[in-house]
């Protein structure tokens, strides 16, 4: 399905090591697939595979801290602790549905 929405595609490094490590990777994506929508997670959108790799097409961010840092200068502690925040409640968002994040 083609739309005008821009997307990330993340590719994995490795190429599978086998059968029993691309059924793992298969199990992550099914995770991830089934994971509630959460404001401080990027949503998944689909996955596939191409020549032994595991590609994951998720949501674009608007932009990177850096660029934030360097469109808005430094940050102060109060910005800064409220991105801390966010993270946080991101990552608690995966692990209470047992998802690994390791970006």
């Amino acid at each position: 399905m083609m739309d005008d929405t821009t997307y990330a595609v993340k590719r994995s490094t490795e190429k599978f090591r086998g059968e029993m490590d691309r059924k793992k990777k298969l199990v992550e994506v099914e995770k991830h697939e089934k994971l509630p929508y959460h404001p401080n997670c990027l949503r998944f959108d689909r996955a596939w595979e191409e020549r032994h790799r595991l590609y994951i097409q998720m949501e674009l961010c608007l932009m990177t801290l850096a660029e934030y840092a360097d469109l808005y200068g430094r940050l102060d502690e109060k910005v800064a602790i409220k991105f801390m925040i966010d993270l946080t409640k991101g990552l608690k968002h995966l692990q209470t549905y047992r998802l690994c994040h390791f970006d």
